[in-house]
C-alpha cells in the first residue's frame, strides 16, 4: 500500500472514474481487505467488478436495483447516478469524477 496520493495516482491510471478518498486508505491501513480493493489500483475493472465494487461502496440495499452491466450498461449507469445524486442529497460526496457536480 503507497501512500495516499501515490495510490490515488495508481488508481487513476486503471480506474480514472473513480475519485480514490482518504477514508478508503485510512481503512486500507487499519488492516481492511477486500480483493477488488487490491486489484481498484493493478488493472481496469470489468463491468462485473465494477457492480460489485459499488455494492462493497454503497451496500446490498441500494445496489440492489442494478441492472446487468453486461447486459445493459445504459441502465445500470442510469442506476449509479440515481443513488449518487440520492447520495449527494443526503450529505455524501460522490466516488465518481466528475458526477453530480
Amino acid at each position: 500500500l503507497d501512500n495516499f496520493q501515490g495510490e490515488a495516482e495508481e488508481i487513476n491510471q486503471f480506474n480514472g472514474w473513480f475519485s480514490y478518498a482518504l477514508l478508503l486508505q485510512r481503512c486500507q491501513e487499519m488492516g481492511y481487505y477486500h480483493c477488488l480493493m487490491d486489484l481498484l489500483d493493478e488493472r481496469q475493472f470489468t463491468h462485473n467488478e465494477m457492480r460489485d465494487f459499488y455494492l462493497l461502496l454503497f451496500g446490498a440495499c441500494k445496489v440492489r436495483m442494478l441492472s446487468n452491466p453486461q447486459s445493459d450498461w445504459k441502465e445500470f449507469m442510469s442506476c449509479i447516478t440515481t443513488i449518487l445524486e440520492q447520495g449527494e442529497k443526503d450529505g455524501i460526496p460522490s466516488p465518481i469524477k466528475g458526477h453530480c457536480r
